[in-house]
């Protein structure tokens, strides 16, 4: 394998795993948000 190669795999892992960890920041604050409404609504 040449280094060229080598270079593009680990660039795409690397974007892949940027792409979940937004993700799952993202999910995780809309799930923050609608339970912060949900509690001053209760209150």
């Amino acid at each position: 394998m040449s280094g060229k190669k080598i270079r593009q795999k680990y660039l795409l892992m690397g974007q892949e795993s940027v792409h979940l960890y937004l993700g799952v920041n993202s999910r995780i604050t809309m799930l923050m948000r609608k339970s912060a409404k949900y509690l001053n609504g209760y209150l």
